[in-house]
Formats: structure tokens, C-alpha cells, sequence
């Protein structure tokens, strides 16, 4: 089986960051034969899940933003979406090719190492990027850049949740996503 996975992170108040700023995350699966191009038409979507990023260690849920951003939202969105792909390759389900795409460069480049952080700085985000790179690692998942807010339906569709996420505050997705908790 092949899979795309379509990411996106929400702050609408990206300018107030902190632990108590509301900011989403959402991944959109979707079942295509050619995962190595976006394709708008030929795939079926197989589930959608977002959430609110969890600023707080030890709440459940959480994987390392300490801050509410754009930034962390976009991480989170694929960090969630690896460990789907992680967790359906640990119960069996036979994903062949699997292709993510998101519309955030930075999460892109942090992830497959395309940019990297001087040691001597302080690296905003690190426990968050080395969890998705652990993930990464993991999954051997195809990581495609996506520009956002051109219209394409999948992007758009993990923007609205991700969005969403962010004004609810609550995880959305089949009982399925929550055993991934």
C-alpha cells in the first residue's frame, strides 16, 4: 500500500509565544499510487487527525515544544504523522511507499538534516527536531516541501484542522489514532 501524508502546523497568535500559546498540528492520509509527485486527483483519504501542541512535561502527549509557535506546530504535525507510520508498520499493516509532504521549509530541513545548528548556540526546538529525526530514522519516510495556501485540496485540508486544533485545544481523529497516545 501506498500512502501520502499531508502535515500542517496553526499559531494564529504566532506573535505571543510561550507555553500557554494556543498553536495545531493535523496530518491528512491519503492513499495514492504515485507517491513521489503531489497529485490532487486519483486518492482517497484514509484519515485525518490534529491536536494542540502540549507545552507541558509531563502531560500526555507531549514530545518537546516548551513554547506555542508556528514552528513547533509545523514539528509536531510531523512528528505525529511519522509515528502513524510508525505505529502501522509495529501492527502490520503493509505500507510500501510512504511520502510526507508539508508546506513548512523549516520542518523539512530540520528534520532531514537539510539545516543544521551551530553546537555553541542554543537551538530553539531541539528536543522536538531530534524527536522527529529519531522518527525519521525510524520510518525511512520520503520528506517533499509543499508551498502552502496555493490551493492544494490536502494541504488545505491539514491547514484547517491544524487550525482548528489550535482554537479547540483537543485532539481529533478515529479511536485508532488515539491508541498512539
Amino acid at each position: 500500500m501506498n500512502i501520502a501524508l499531508y502535515t500542517d502546523g496553526s499559531c494564529p497568535r504566532n506573535w505571543d509565544p510561550g507555553p500557554n500559546n494556543p498553536a495545531g498540528w493535523a496530518f491528512v492520509v491519503v492513499n495514492r499510487n504515485d507517491i513521489f509527485k503531489h497529485q490532487e486527483h486519483g486518492q482517497t483519504e484514509r484519515l485525518s487527525c490534529s491536536g494542540r501542541v502540549i507545552t507541558k512535561d509531563p502531560q500526555r502527549g507531549w514530545i518537546g515544544a516548551r513554547t506555542g509557535t508556528n514552528q513547533t506546530a509545523e514539528l509536531c504535525g510531523v512528528y505525529w504523522a511519522l509515528r502513524y507510520v510508525q505505529w502501522n508498520r509495529a501492527e502490520g499493516v503493509p505500507l510500501d511507499s510512504v511520502a510526507l509532504f508539508t508546506d513548512s521549509k523549516y520542518a523539512k530541513f530540520m528534520v532531514t538534516r537539510e539545516w543544521k545548528w551551530d553546537d555553541n548556540c542554543k537551538m530553539e526546538n531541539k528536543e522536538l527536531v531530534l524527536a522527529c529525526r529519531k522518527l525519521q530514522d525510524d520510518v525511512d519516510v520520503r520528506i517533499r516541501w509543499l508551498p502552502g495556501h496555493r490551493g492544494f485540496h490536502w494541504n488545505e485540508k491539514a491547514d484547517e484542522l491544524a487550525y482548528e486544533a489550535a482554537k479547540l485545544g483537543k485532539y481529533v481523529g478515529t479511536n485508532e489514532w488515539r491508541k498512539m497516545l
